[in-house]
Order: structure tokens, then C-alpha cells, then sequence
């Protein structure tokens, strides 16, 4: 019973790193067409986001004990992406809305002008469909943005959690 509590506690004290990690790669995502580096970067940090789960799962290992098993190191992944990720929520909603509200406008305008490029794209549906939410104002709002990707992130993490904590339980 114990161990439970220092891997609740653990899931606390991390999701303050973990707010900062996903806050930054949100940011570098919102913002990577203003600089080309951004989106490589953002990938790296796509890549390390289970090494970093895995690091943080390892030193509770070792704080908690040997008795503290997969399923809570599971559960200790899950509850850090959920806390970290509810202050990214809020930081990307408040870009998206205020800093720079026409971001997706912006991003499908880049994507049919791209596809208009493209002899193959240029009577595609896809370019259709992107075309017609542009005409009628159809795009998703920055808080229908922001939650998409705190659910991804939160789906994605917890299955990402599980496999991370395999590994950390290990000796």
C-alpha cells in the first residue's frame, strides 16, 4: 500500500515535466511553419516522448521499490500525461484563440494552394473537401483543436504508458 503512494506521488511530482515537454512540442507545432527547424525538432521530441515516460517510470521504480509492479508504473504513466497534458490544453487553447487565431485557416489555405500545385491533386476530392471548408467557414474552433489533441495525446500516452512501464519494471 505503501509503494501505491509514492507512485501516486511520483505521478504528481512528474507532471509538472511532463506539462512542460508537451507544452513545448504543442508550441513548436503551432508555430513550426514560421521557422523550418521547428518541425524537425518537434519530431525529435515526438520520438523521445516514450524515452522520456520510460525515464521517469524507471526513477519511481526505483523510489517505490521492487514491489512496485507494471500496473502501477501503467497507472503512474497514465495520471503523469493526464496532469501534464491538461496544462498543455490550456496554453494551446489560448494560443490557438488569441495569438494566432487564423492558424488553421492558414494551414488549409498552405494545403490547397500545395495541392493545386499537383497535376495529380488538382481535381482530387481532398482538394475539394479542403476547398469547401475554406468557402463556407467551416473550421474547427482553437478549443475544438486543443481538446482533439489532449485526447490523442492522452489515448496515445496511455498505450504508450503500458509498454514503457514493461520495460521499467524490469530489473
Amino acid at each position: 500500500m505503501e509503494s501505491e503512494g509514492k507512485v501516486f506521488q511520483a505521478s504528481t511530482d512528474m507532471a509538472v515535466p511532463m506539462a512542460v515537454y508537451t507544452s513545448v512540442m504543442s508550441m513548436l507545432w503551432v508555430f513550426n511553419d514560421m521557422m523550418l527547424f521547428m518541425d524537425s525538432l518537434f519530431m525529435i521530441m515526438l520520438i523521445m516522448g516514450p524515452v522520456v515516460l520510460y525515464l521517469m517510470q524507471r526513477k519511481c521504480r526505483k523510489e517505490a521499490g521492487p514491489e512496485c509492479g507494471v500496473a502501477a508504473l501503467w497507472r503512474m504513466g497514465v495520471i503523469t500525461i493526464f496532469l501534464g497534458t491538461v496544462f498543455t490544453l490550456l496554453l494551446t487553447f489560448c494560443i490557438l484563440e488569441y495569438v494566432r487565431p487564423s492558424f488553421f485557416y492558414d494551414q488549409l489555405q498552405f494545403m490547397a494552394q500545395s495541392y493545386e500545385q499537383m497535376p495529380e491533386m488538382k481535381s482530387s476530392e481532398v482538394l475539394t473537401v479542403i476547398q469547401a471548408m475554406i468557402d463556407n467557414d467551416d473550421l474547427p474552433s482553437a478549443w475544438q483543436i486543443s481538446l482533439s489533441m489532449f485526447c490523442a495525446t492522452n489515448v496515445s500516452g496511455s498505450v504508450m504508458s503500458l509498454f514503457t512501464a514493461l520495460v521499467a519494471s524490469r530489473k
